[in-house]
């Protein structure tokens, strides 16, 4: 903070055995560079890097610079040491024809607080109801926000889901009605009121479909 502050050169010391975990395109392609002035200056054979990679991250930008480098951040196999977090990211991975020098998947658990309602058999007990839940991201493009719309307005033109709810959780934005299509945005809940959002049921019939 104290380099940044007074704009001075911010130097980080980096040793002959350290290691990199990267969790971003921007570090990966940042320790290319490092890994390789480390061999240098310390006469080794070049290391490699972890990469934790927790989506494909040139998706998040249309064609242009920002979109070419994140991509470019998958094109050192050699070098990367890849730690995916859901086996289906690997597998998305894979078919765009990504592979690295070793493949490792983290198998995130449930949140400590859905577990705990899961014991207590709280969600089993919970009613549920007809409810459309969209994850309303309005000002991220890659969330697909209009297209959901769009595509639950045209649902919404067949009367069959006239006794259906349309909710939006995620960023908070204004509530849309037309053309027969109502979505109430709640914004962002905590992590207990999703789970009751995702359990409810009337009449023992319920279907959930989670944008």
């Amino acid at each position: 903070l104290y380099a940044l502050k007074n704009k001075s050169p911010l130097i980080i010391a980096f040793g002959e055995n350290d290691y990199i975990l990267s969790t971003s395109w921007w570090g990966s392609l940042n320790s290319i560079d490092v890994l390789s002035w480390q061999a240098k200056n310390y006469n080794k054979p070049p290391t490699q890097f972890i990469y934790f990679i927790q989506d494909y991250e040139a998706g998040f930008y249309p064609w242009s610079s920002h979109y070419v480098l994140a991509e470019q951040s998958y094109r050192y196999p050699d070098k990367t040491i890849a730690l995916f977090n859901s086996f289906q990211l690997q597998e998305f991975m894979h078919r765009k024809e990504y592979h690295f020098a070793e493949e490792l998947v983290y198998a995130p658990k449930l949140h400590p607080k859905l577990s705990k309602l899961h014991d207590l058999k709280v969600l089993k007990q919970t009613k549920r109801k007809r409810k459309v839940l969209i994850y309303g991201r309005v000002e991220v493009a890659r969330n697909c926000f209009t297209l959901i719309v769009e595509s639950l307005r045209l649902l919404a033109e067949d009367g069959v889901y006239s006794r259906w709810e349309f909710v939006s959780l995620g960023i908070k934005h204004a509530d849309i009605a037309h053309d027969g299509l109502h979505i109430k945005s709640l914004g962002k809940v905590g992590i207990e009121e999703y789970a009751l959002h995702m359990s409810e049921e009337v009449d023992g019939e319920f279907v959930v479909t989670l944008f």
